[in-house]
């Protein structure tokens, strides 16, 4: 218990340190330096994403279709 703000401050040195790790955005914001507003890359995850919409209805289908096939046949 004596030594324990003596702990706090190694601690709060190695984090004083380590944050001199953390690169420099060069005054760029986190949507910049991500991509978020770019129109390509947006319209890119659109279609994207309708691709995947798309390929997701088709396999319900087929899905569906199985299940019937296998309903007749046990109708049958």
């Amino acid at each position: 218990m004596n030594h324990l703000l003596q702990i706090f401050a190694v601690f709060m040195i190695c984090g004083f340190c380590l944050s001199w790790l953390i690169p420099e955005t060069k005054g760029r914001t986190l949507e910049e330096i991500s991509g978020e507003n770019d129109e390509d890359v947006m319209k890119q995850v659109f279609e994207e994403n309708r691709r995947m919409r798309e390929f997701e209805m088709a396999l319900r289908a087929q899905r569906r279709s199985q299940i019937e096939q296998r309903r007749s046949i046990i109708a049958s």
